[in-house]
């Protein structure tokens, strides 16, 4: 009786064994003194993202000082103002008289960035923008925007490509140019346009 128990169990056993209690893509057999190896390959996905910083609005702020006809004046400047403080800009205006003169060109430096991952590890920036105007009644004063770029070293245009630096590699960041007219501009005080930054992971 005993016998007979222990074949059973012995028989069961090795059925159990067989039916699947290993893996069942997966086997080796060790004699004694002898090895085996097995290689699994395995992947790791990486997220496709993109993360876009920019100032939700910038004040731009030209001054100048009244002057008596024939008298001395002072030169104009334009100071931009961000959540992190003031920055004077040159305006290229030696005198507030020239504003109407000739278009100006207008840089406002590192107020965009990226971060992400992207197939190609690179993405593109594309800006497009509006005049300001500011409207009196049915009188409207105009300052015309026009050759709006982006730039991130030494690439710009209305649309570029630049790199993403990946998780660990920081920011790219990037300046904003503009072509100010003052041909149509009437009025002081705010005139209020805005320009969009569109960016894409390729």
């Amino acid at each position: 009786m005993t016998i007979k128990n222990t074949l059973s169990r012995a028989i069961i056993g090795a059925s159990l064994l067989t039916a699947g209690l290993t893996p069942a893509n997966a086997s080796a057999v060790v004699a004694a003194g002898q090895s085996a190896s097995g290689t699994t390959t395995m992947t790791v996905t990486m997220p496709e993202y993109i993360v876009l910083r920019y100032y939700s609005s910038i004040a731009l702020n030209f001054t100048a000082s009244s002057s008596t006809t024939g008298g001395a004046s002072e030169a104009m400047s334009i100071k931009w103002t961000v959540d992190e403080g003031d920055t004077t800009l040159a305006a290229n205006i030696a005198d507030p008289t020239e504003l109407g003169v000739s278009p100006r060109k207008i840089k406002l430096q590192n107020v965009w960035a990226i971060a992400g991952l992207s197939p190609s590890g690179t993405a593109t920036v594309k800006i497009e923008g509006t005049d300001l105007t500011k409207q009196n009644g049915n009188e409207q004063s105009t300052i015309g925007v026009t050759d709006w770029t982006v730039a991130s070293g030494k690439t710009t245009g209305e649309e570029i490509t630049t790199n993403l630096r990946g998780i660990a590699g920081g920011v790219t960041k990037g300046d904003v140019n503009m072509t100010m007219d003052f041909a149509k501009t009437s009025m002081s005080g705010d005139h209020k346009g805005s320009f969009t930054i569109t960016v894409q992971t390729i």
